[in-house]
């Protein structure tokens, strides 16, 4: 309400009409509350809000530590398939003076080294696939004590095929580190780099 000049701003008390000057928390004449206290459906809202904020957060980073759990998981376990089917073909190469298995059949000719276990032909990121693993077709029917220790023997494929081998011109990359490939000399290991699938020129 206007005041004379020089006078202090006052406003009524909505109990009993008394004035009093801006600023004073109760009516000095009934004591009346002039001054609410915070908002409590307001604050209540906002720490709601913070926390299906950081809810949703918390949560976004856990979904992402677990897909990256799983992804390695899965890497781990075709790594160890790779692994197996290697050893199948040194296996066939000692039944059969020290050569590779042929191109068009190899899949079924490593099978009794595989122990019953068909599964291993499988990539756990690729389960709709019966055979992920391809052969390479350079050395089949080749001595394997004739290739280097990092020649390409088996790698993922995305050929759905039985026996799908090719010199690397089917190479699929299923884990966040690349591909998996298994060499001449046993072991494995999965990449994105560029690999050996010629074996070197024998002379005759």
């Amino acid at each position: 309400m206007a005041t004379p000049s020089g006078m202090p701003p006052v406003f009524a008390c909505p109990r009993c009409g008394g004035n009093n000057p801006v600023g004073v928390e109760r009516c000095l004449d009934c004591g009346f509350a002039l001054r609410r206290g915070p908002n409590v459906a307001l604050i209540a809202l906002i720490v709601g809000l913070g926390v299906l904020v950081l809810g949703g957060a918390l949560l976004a980073v856990f979904l992402q530590v677990v897909a990256r759990a799983r992804a390695q998981e899965r890497e781990v376990g075709c790594a160890s398939n790779v692994r197996q089917v290697v050893l199948a073909a040194h296996m066939y190469a000692l039944d059969y003076d020290g050569n590779l298995p042929p191109a068009d059949s190899w899949a079924a000719a490593l099978k009794p080294y595989l122990a019953g276990q068909q599964n291993l032909f499988r990539c756990p990121a690729a389960p709709g696939q019966a055979v992920a693993y391809a052969f390479n077709s350079a050395v089949a029917g080749l001595p394997l004590d004739s290739l280097p220790p990092n020649t390409v023997l088996f790698f993922e494929t995305s050929k759905n095929e039985p026996n799908p081998a090719d010199a690397g011109e089917s190479i699929a990359a299923r884990h966040p580190r690349g591909t998996a490939y298994g060499f001449a000399d046993g072991h494995v290991d999965i990449t994105d780099e560029p690999q050996q699938f010629q074996p070197p020129l024998v002379e005759g």
